[in-house]
């Protein structure tokens, strides 16, 4: 390809350049992102943008020396650095003013002109490095949202883009200023399109495919947000397939041709997860707008299979009328209105609240916690739209919140009012405490203790003959709360300064405590 005999040409004479380039980078690999601001190394990043400008304001013949006199001029930094993050702006600044200048050339116009171009240059190859560096961001979050593989850790990812950041972008910059390339815009978009986009497109589709073949091995439904990927990378199919029209490489246009092919078991996984979500969740206007575009974008790609001219002025005829159907047309709110209240009707009827004639009755206390939610969201949901249905039922929606204030109560007690004697022991304080469980766990000074809360609630409630699913309120634990706030394990008393207990469906369940102090060899009085 013409790019890849620019490249090798233009850095034909620069071998000692760019293994100096590589010798300073290869560090960062060794370097997290704190370290190097923190140990005073931030000259690493800044090295091969120096020794660049070094380069191109020097004759290369004393290239060498002026290695030698640079590397001696940071290994004084590095000693008088004073760690502030002005040391490093400073650093940026002058490799910033030796970049923009042309040997210092002493015709102003020219020193201007040229010194633009050479801003030009590093704007160029600044967004390009970014561009690639985002592009393999994108294939390995990929790789982590689809198969779960942690690729793209915080830490992973300053080691990578450090390491390529002061490798590739002095690189990028010294192609740009060679004579090779002095189409600037245009080696740009042919680079962009060519060594990033298209690669990382096809990466994606191929990960796509070998997803939906794992999951339908699997017979797992696909995960939600894998619906937008799939739209992107049509979306991104269709734009890079016109750029590549203007570029002529042969390689991708054979390429591009298969693409239709090999979208469609993407495509049919999509609809799939989003049939399915449809059918659980209902309607919403994203959903409503995600199908919207798929539907356009798999149509486009239908006519693309037996057109090998796909005509985009379709495209763009397609779009217009998708896009003026979908939100002058189509009445979105009430779709979503309509699908959000069926789903309410059939959980209604499924548990046998809703009669024949569509009238509301039946005991809602013993609906479980995760079904009273799902019908007051759904209730409160069309509340707010104004269906007549459920403001016609407002007596039935106080009952449901009603009944999940009952199914979800917190009773707390605390140690104040109560008064105990301690003879002959030894107060101590618990290192530390935690719940597990029913479990409370507290951590001593050289040994763990836990004990099941939920039977020490339950053998309570037994001393006045009550039991965890019966019908009392806060009183009864107010009656209970010394011998709830206070118990021995052995020869140790422990005394809670707090605890909670939780009322769910009908039962009183241990929820949390505090621990205030224990006492070694108790006799409480």
């Amino acid at each position: 390809m013409h790019i890849i005999t620019e490249l090798k040409a233009a850095f034909a004479d620069k071998k000692i350049l760019l293994l100096t380039i590589l010798a300073f980078s290869l560090p960062t690999i060794f370097l997290s992102s704190s370290q190097i601001i923190e140990d005073y190394r931030g000259f690493w990043l800044l090295e091969p943008l120096l020794l660049v400008a070094i380069y191109l304001n020097k004759r290369q013949i004393l290239l060498p020396l002026y290695f030698l006199i640079f590397g001696a001029t940071l290994y004084f930094f590095g000693l008088k650095l004073s760690g502030h993050a002005s040391d490093l702006v400073a650093l940026y600044l002058m490799a910033f003013v030796l970049l923009s200048s042309l040997n210092f050339a002493k015709d102003n116009e020219k020193f201007i002109s040229q010194s633009l171009a050479r801003l030009l240059n590093l704007l160029i190859s600044f967004a390009l490095f970014h561009l690639f560096f985002l592009g393999i961001f994108a294939v390995c979050a990929g790789l982590n949202y689809l198969f779960g593989l942690e690729l793209s850790t915080s830490h992973r990812t300053q080691r990578l883009y450090l390491t390529l950041v002061s490798f590739g972008l002095p690189c990028l910059f010294l192609f740009f200023e060679s004579k090779f390339s002095e189409y600037r815009l245009l080696n740009f978009i042919k680079i962009a399109i060519n060594f990033i986009l298209n690669p990382v497109l096809i990466i994606y589709v191929a990960l796509l495919n070998l997803y939906c073949i794992y999951r339908l091995i699997l017979l797992e439904l696909p995960r939600g947000g894998v619906a937008y990927i799939v739209l992107a990378c049509l979306i991104a199919g269709f734009v890079l397939r016109g750029l590549n029209l203007l570029i002529k490489s042969q390689i991708y246009d054979q390429i591009f041709k298969l693409l239709p092919l090999f979208i469609i078991l993407p495509s049919v996984l999509l609809w799939w997860g989003v049939m399915y979500r449809v059918g659980e969740y209902g309607l919403s206007e994203p959903r409503i707008y995600l199908i919207a575009c798929v539907i356009f974008a798999n149509l486009s790609y239908f006519v693309m299979i037996f057109f090998r001219n796909f005509p985009y002025k379709f495209l763009a005829f397609f779009m217009i009328f998708g896009i003026f159907f979908t939100h002058f047309i189509l009445d979105t709110k009430q779709l979503v209105l309509n699908s959000q209240k069926e789903l309410l009707l059939r959980e209604l009827r499924a548990l046998n609240l809703l009669d024949s004639s569509g009238s509301l009755s039946g005991d809602v206390s013993k609906i479980g916690k995760e079904k009273l939610y799902f019908l007051q969201d759904k209730f409160d949901f069309l509340v707010e739209n104004g269906d007549k249905f459920a403001l016609e039922n407002k007596k039935f929606i106080v009952g449901l919140e009603a009944a999940e204030q009952k199914n979800w109560q917190i009773f707390s007690i605390d140690f104040s009012g109560i008064t105990i004697n301690v003879k002959d022991a030894t107060i101590k304080s618990v290192v530390s405490s935690s719940t597990n469980g029913n479990e409370l766990v507290m951590q001593l000074d050289h040994e763990r203790v836990s004990i099941d809360m939920q039977k020490h609630l339950e053998k309570a409630l037994a001393s006045l003959n009550l039991k965890p699913d019966g019908d009392f309120g806060a009183e009864v634990f107010e009656q209970l709360k010394e011998q709830l706030l206070i118990f021995e394990v052995g020869k140790r008393a422990f005394v809670l300064r707090s605890m909670e207990i939780v009322q769910e469906n009908g039962v009183y369940k241990f929820y949390g405590a505090s621990v205030l102090f224990y006492v070694e060899d108790a006799q409480l009085k």
